[in-house]
């Protein structure tokens, strides 16, 4: 953490305003205003009410931490289309909670994202997903295997699909070069809606022999999202 006086500089020279509201920041605050922190905050699901509902097919457990409304929206979408990574840290502190829950409860041996599409990867040259793991991991202490996990190509983005044509696209997407067998693991993704993404990539795990596949998504679109049937 940088002295307050050199914070007090920096800010002299480049004024920071929050993220949602555009108000002046004062120096004990980062990205957010306390009014529009208390309302993330207010947001927030306690741990216990954040499992998500539905079929699970190879996905064996999954939380949210939020639903995805505003101020959760727009902070992702700044992250994700304005190219804001530094405004992930926003949900580092929920993530590392919800985290450390978890992981006192199960034992996982590595944390992975959920593979981007090559082409959203090209044009962003991240995967938020990955940035969302790295931060839980280095709140848990475990590894992050951010190659481990492998989307073959050929597969068109999701958000132009309608919902069949969306389960068809993500069939077999996924594949894991390795074998895992007896290895648990915990997914991280930005937004869970119909969860087909995510269950192609425990699919793909569980094929490679890994035993529990779980997940946290910083949102979910609906209250009960995980809906879609394997078959």
């Amino acid at each position: 953490m940088k002295p307050l006086y050199l914070e007090f500089l920096i800010r002299l020279l480049y004024p920071e305003t929050c993220t949602l509201c555009h108000k002046d920041l004062d120096l004990k605050r980062r990205h957010l205003c306390q009014d529009c922190h208390s309302q993330l905050k207010a947001q927030e699901f306690s741990w216990w009410d954040s499992p998500l509902e539905g079929s699970f097919g190879d996905l064996d457990h999954a939380w949210a931490i939020f639903n995805y409304q505003s101020p959760v929206k727009e902070i992702l979408h700044q992250i994700k289309f304005n190219k804001k990574k530094w405004l992930s840290q926003i949900f580092s502190p929920s993530l590392g909670k919800l985290g450390l829950a978890l992981t006192s409860t199960w034992n996982y041996d590595a944390i992975i994202p959920v593979p981007c599409d090559w082409l959203k990867w090209m044009h962003r040259q991240f995967n938020q997903a990955e940035i969302f793991a790295k931060a839980l991991g280095t709140t848990t202490g475990l590894p992050v295997k951010s190659q481990s996990l492998k989307k073959r190509l050929g597969y068109r983005a999701q958000s132009t699909l309608n919902q069949k044509e969306r389960l068809w696209n993500l069939d077999r997407a996924f594949y894991h070069p390795g074998k895992i067998k007896g290895k648990s693991f915990l997914l991280v993704d930005d937004i869970v809606t119909t969860a087909h993404t995510a269950r192609q990539s425990a699919k793909a795990l569980k094929k490679a022999g890994a035993t529990r596949v779980d997940l946290i998504a910083i949102a979910r679109a609906h209250k009960n999202v995980l809906t879609f049937s394997e078959n």
